[in-house]
């Protein structure tokens, strides 16, 4: 029984209250369970070299695998880690270990961020979610999804997990991340930045249009800028991370293929590409739109398909093609929202024309069902696709009324040189190629595979050799159809 002092109960309350809040929280969802682990081992010691301060909390959920990389005890499990500058990634310097988690399961994602934000709050807080990806896609071979878990079955996060996810996040936060970024492939996407903005509308997208590099960021140079200037803005930390990522890879000896950009996703641009697409449709003016296709700037250069296209590029070409006001002027539109969005964005010097998001756009039919019929979760099922027009736009513009063709190709060829034909067949199914001239007309009706960015190299001299060419005036058709059931 308590005794009474002065007729009051004495009691002691122990009051715990989080840390300071720091200026940022840089939390870093780190996926080694794959064949990346040596990079992800690299990029942990590089954050390392810098390291925490009172004003920038560096925090890594770092997942391992077997098989890979044998260095620092060669652990298998998921361990987070606060961030110290000397820090090796040994399974004692570890503020936690979750055991074998998937870091392809959504929730661990969830809980990630949850812990870092309850144990080292800040003013603003940046995710970057780094490993294999693939845009909207999922993972299947070669292609890898966001957060491949080799260990849980090849486990990933598709585009609905991720969007899951940042739901999640912000339910229980009460904010949006300021910056979402992905050192990943192919993630600069208007699709994966619909799927934010659902979740997270005040949150800036940083990511590559193009695949990345296994080194990824330069987390070094990054973290030593925000560690040296810590009151920087998300947008200034976003324009921060594109220069040193620009800066870095300029530097090396890679393809100069490499992209990166910084974007808002709350932005005007779904509605521009809403009027743009229903401007084209409304003029049937697929003539353009097919010009366009040809010519822009495809995305992922070294890999195909390469159904990922820059939609700014796009978009300018439809405009010089079309002879449709509306059309033009929507198109304008869409170009002017674009440019309003991207806070910052860099790229190497072999791809000219990107300005910072791509969007899918397989060049045939056949490409865009092949895609729909094999994976888990198709196009057509994406927030991006059920809320806007484009993929109403993709299956008019490949069941267009008339086949088009592009060709280009040799004006005039002398006996011994090689006639060069290219071009693309949209709106079709099947094309084959046929050479009308004087000689034994061997070279009639041959199937033209791929009809996109097709290639037909003709050697003059195997035609007078072989084939009872005269000189005189010869013809390069093409025909294209659908075939019918």
């Amino acid at each position: 029984m308590k005794r009474l002092l002065f007729g009051l109960v004495l009691i002691t309350i122990l009051a715990i209250t989080p840390a300071t809040a720091a200026n940022w929280t840089f939390m870093v969802y780190l996926d080694g369970d794959n064949n990346l682990e040596h990079y992800a081992i690299k990029n942990f010691l590089d954050m390392a070299s810098v390291g925490s301060t009172q004003d920038v909390n560096i925090i890594v959920l770092l997942d391992r695998i077997d098989g890979y990389d044998d260095s620092y005890g060669n652990w298998t499990t998921a361990k987070l880690f606060y961030i110290v500058q000397g820090m090796t990634p040994d399974a004692n310097n570890a503020s936690e270990d979750w055991g074998e988690v998937n870091i392809g399961d959504p929730q661990t994602l969830v809980d990630f961020v949850n812990w870092s934000v309850s144990n080292y709050p800040a003013e603003h807080y940046a995710l970057i979610i780094w490993d294999h990806g693939s845009g909207w896609k999922s993972k299947l071979p070669p292609i890898k999804g966001v957060c491949w878990d080799d260990t849980n079955n090849s486990d990933y996060l598709t585009s609905s997990e991720l969007q899951y996810a940042l739901s999640q996040i912000r339910s229980t936060i009460g904010k949006d991340i300021d910056i979402i970024g992905f050192d990943a492939c192919l993630m600069g996407m208007e699709e994966v930045d619909y799927l934010i903005n659902a979740s997270m509308p005040s949150a800036i997208r940083i990511g590559s249009e193009e695949v990345e590099f296994a080194p990824g960021w330069p987390y070094k140079m990054i973290l030593q800028n925000l560690t040296a200037n810590p009151s920087m803005t998300p947008e200034e930390l976003a324009i921060e991370i594109v220069r040193d990522f620009y800066n870095y890879y300029s530097s090396l000896d890679y393809p100069s293929i490499f992209t990166l950009s910084a974007v808002y996703v709350n932005n005007t641009i779904d509605e521009a590409i809403n009027d743009f697409v229903q401007a084209i449709m409304d003029a049937q003016d697929y003539g353009a739109a097919a010009e366009a296709r040809y010519r822009v700037e495809e995305i992922s250069l070294m890999y195909t398909p390469r159904d990922y296209i820059d939609l700014y590029n796009f978009t300018e070409l439809v405009k010089t093609y079309s002879n449709n006001e509306s059309v033009k002027n929507a198109a304008q539109k869409l170009i002017d929202a674009i440019n309003s969005s991207i806070i910052a964005e860099a790229h190497g010097l072999l791809h000219p024309n990107v300005h910072g998001i791509s969007i899918y756009f397989p060049a045939t039919q056949l490409e865009y069902d092949y895609w729909n019929s094999i994976l888990s979760e198709n196009y057509e099922s994406l927030k991006f696709a059920t809320d806007t027009l484009w993929d109403e736009f993709l299956n008019r513009f490949y069941s267009m009324p008339q086949p088009i063709i592009i060709l280009e190709g040799t004006d005039y060829t002398a006996e011994g040189d090689v006639a060069v034909f290219s071009g693309s067949v949209y709106g079709a199914s099947a094309a084959n190629w046929s050479i009308e001239g004087p000689y034994d007309g061997y070279y009639t009706n041959i199937p033209l595979i791929p009809l996109h960015h097709f290639l037909v190299l003709i050697n003059t001299t195997e035609l007078f050799l072989n084939h009872s060419a005269a000189v005189g005036d010869y013809e390069f058709k093409v025909k294209a159809g659908c075939f019918v059931d």
